[in-house]
């Protein structure tokens, strides 16, 4: 390789240099000969005869020496001259020699670095590209432009004819190609080849001679690289670029950097889609079903598209029993027979996937959902040597070009396969808008999302009502904490209005924890006022909480870590809680009345054979149900009842409070049937607890203690 018309101290402007020499300072090596005598000097000429050093060489030749390259061949000479004939001193040759010796080390380093600098350049050209392949395929909206923006990088900078990107699991390859290669093969065809080989071996595969073809791959008619595409060790395709037999070899520089390019597509691709399924993940699918939205907003396909949500039936049974392995195994097989199904598949979180049927109206995709539906169920799969009946419930919604989002569909959605669950599962349900028992679950699911956005947002408030002796109703030392939700327009909504969905979907011991934890956040703010006083404060526990394994554990470090005494705080529970698990409640009483805590029995009388179980229960108290208390005054059957529950209470040492007191005649006539406290808006309205904590001064004794 030369460089024309480039300067060497000393010598000629315009001669061709060889690169090894250009940057020499010939003038430092004569300077040196000519001090230790000056009769003598050097000159230097190329390989064919001609003055590099100095411009015009003058006396008499005595010496001459090749001047060699890194590699050993001859690219000029040194000579050493005398201003007359005369014999080369021994002294003057070997400072020749050493001259001539260390300008060919001098030329080796720099000829080193160059190599490294043209080497570094390189890299550096090739990581401009990447970063630039890297800001494309960030800014695209959909896997498969960031996958063309990757590719077309590729085959643009490496110079190749074609590059190929196959994810088996989808069945999806991505090819950008272009001349002869591109038209001539299958790309996709010699990936999947390539795939059988490298699921396993991680090694990329470099092949350039015929030998090579003809033992790894003799159908190929190009050079190729093939590199398995992988993450977190799990293989998920192949990545692979052809170079016609007339070009060059593929280098090491090829290999690593389609290695890099193979990585950078195992990010793009786990960032759409779900590594345990292999289906796209939900934020993927969802912008699929918003580009589904918006072709049918711009008519250009069909007038009417349809989504399914599938979700398994008894998937929490499947991992509490056989584990979540075998759970997992599971997941997998419904994914894959949706992906055979043909059509675009998400999943959607959980046990749940979603599949778009695009150009289906509402009656073909019932008929499809069917048709999934008998085959996934047709077909057990065989999951460590056991075969286990696997079923989905399908819910189906259609969609037009007045749809608003993909949150609407998707609500819909679920709203049918709810009811789905609900008729038995393994069957279809379709979204219809006069559906009356499809609009209900539709409400349930949207207070669904409320609450999730209040426990996110902490959009609840926690309110306390007053509890009153009934021989003195201005004697008040106990509360109880209730819930409440703010709506948009910070307007307070009961808690009747939307804990029927919580349970529906089991996110009552959300709510406990937070509400639990609310508490206690309040009671260490207001503690300066509240340590005073002798005031209790009760808390309603759900019989979801009370069965959830998390929460008790929650509830159990809360209250050992309480800067407070925890007799500050009692718990409520209702009966149908009690009656449901009697084994579980026994326990649960115990935790709580091992920090100390009252525990309140609530909504007493409600439930069956109440007298029989209540023995057996160390409860503080008993609160009676309203529809007892409410006509007590008009009532001879309620009062008779709620007189039989004060003597049993009384029998048994324990407290009774008469709820629904809605006025003061209601208080007194409950004290003369010797109920010990009263609660009802006759007593005290629920307000706000910070409001109740602010406002707190005076001492007074507990609710059990008073008593």
């Amino acid at each position: 390789m030369y460089r024309d018309n480039r300067h060497v101290s000393g010598g000629l402007t315009g001669v061709v240099v060889p690169h090894q020499l250009e940057y020499i300072d010939f003038d430092r090596y004569a300077e040196l000969l000519r001090l230790y005598d000056a009769r003598f000097s050097l000159s230097i000429e190329d390989s064919e005869g001609r003055m590099v050093y100095p411009s015009e060489a003058t006396g008499v030749k005595l010496l001459t020496r090749p001047f060699r390259d890194d590699a050993g061949v001859v690219i000029g000479s040194v000579t050493c001259r005398a201003q007359s004939p005369c014999e080369l001193p021994a002294a003057v040759e070997q400072v020749f020699l050493y001259c001539v010796d260390t300008m060919e080390s001098e030329s080796a380093r720099k000829e080193e670095l160059d190599s490294m600098a043209r080497e570094l350049g390189e890299r550096c050209d090739e990581l401009n590209m990447l970063y630039l392949a890297d800001d494309d395929a960030a800014s695209q909206e959909t896997s498969t432009q960031a996958f063309d923006s990757l590719l077309k990088g590729m085959v643009d900078y490496v110079d190749v004819q074609a590059a190929v990107l196959f994810f088996p699991a989808q069945q999806e390859a991505y090819v950008h190609g272009q001349g002869d290669v591109a038209t001539r093969m299958s790309l996709t065809d010699v990936a999947t080849f390539f795939w059988t080989l490298l699921k396993v071996d991680s090694e990329p595969v470099v092949i350039n001679t015929a030998e090579e073809r003809l033992s790894r791959a003799p159908f190929l008619r190009c050079k190729t690289i093939a590199v398995p595409v992988r993450f977190n060790n799990q293989a998920l395709g192949v990545f692979c670029v052809f170079r016609s037999l007339s070009e060059g070899d593929f280098m090491n520089s090829d290999r690593n950097l389609a290695s890099v390019i193979a990585r950078k597509a195992a990010k793009v691709h786990m960032a759409c889609h779900d590594m345990l399924t292999g289906a796209l993940n939900r934020g993927a699918f969802m912008k699929t079903l918003d580009r589904s939205l918006r072709s049918l907003k711009d008519n250009r396909c069909f007038t009417e598209h349809a989504f399914l949500m599938v979700a398994i039936d008894s998937m929490r049974v499947i991992n509490q029993i056989k584990g979540h392995e075998y759970g997992d195994a599971v997941m997998r097989y419904v994914a894959r027979k949706l992906s055979d199904s043909g059509h675009q598949v998400g999943r959607l979180g959980g046990d749940t996937f979603g599949v778009l049927l695009e150009g289906q109206s509402l009656e073909e995709a019932l008929d499809t959902a069917e048709r999934i539906r008998d085959d996934i169920g047709s077909y057990q799969p065989l999951i460590r040597s056991e075969q286990i009946e696997v079923s989905v419930s399908i819910g189906v919604c259609g969609y037009e070009a007045g749809t608003s989002s993909h949150t609407e569909v998707v609500d819909r959605a679920e709203v049918a396969v709810n009811d789905a669950k609900e008729r038995g599962r393994n069957r279809v349900r379709a979204y219809r808008v006069q559906d009356q028992h499809l609009q209900y679950l539709r409400e349930e699911v949207m207070w669904m999302q409320r609450i999730n956005e209040a426990l996110a947002g902490d959009l609840f408030e926690l309110f306390a009502q007053p509890i009153a002796s009934c021989s003195d109703t201005s004697d008040i030392h106990h509360y109880e904490i209730l819930l409440r939700m703010q709506d948009d327009d910070g307007k307070i909504i009961s808690p009747v209005a939307f804990l029927p969905a919580a349970e529906r979907f089991h996110l009552m011991p959300l709510i406990d924890e937070w509400v639990v934890r609310k508490t206690v956040e309040a009671v260490v703010s207001g503690w300066p006022r509240l340590s005073g006083t002798d005031i209790n404060l009760a808390i309603n526990l759900s019989g979801q909480g009370l069965e959830d394994e998390k929460f008790r554990r929650f509830l159990a470090t809360t209250l050992e870590s309480l800067p407070f005494p925890p007799a500050r705080l009692g718990f409520e529970i209702t009966e149908t809680t009690f009656l449901r698990n009697l084994e579980e409640a026994q326990k649960f009483i115990d935790l709580i009345k091992s920090f100390g805590c009252e525990v309140y029995l609530d909504d007493f009388g409600t439930g069956v054979a109440t007298f029989d179980y209540l023995k057996s229960l160390p409860i503080d108290a008993v609160k009676i149900d309203g529809s007892f208390v409410k006509d007590i005054m008009t009532n001879p059957v309620s009062a008779t009842m709620v007189g039989a529950i004060s003597k049993v209470a009384q029998v048994m040492g324990i407290f009774t409070v008469g709820e629904f007191v809605e006025t003061v005649e209601i208080a007194e006539r409950l004290s003369e049937l010797e109920i010990d406290y009263a609660q009802g808006r006759g007593i005290g309205s629920p307000g706000p607890l910070d409001e109740l904590l602010e406002n707190l001064s005076g001492g007074g004794d507990s609710l059990a203690e008073s008593a």
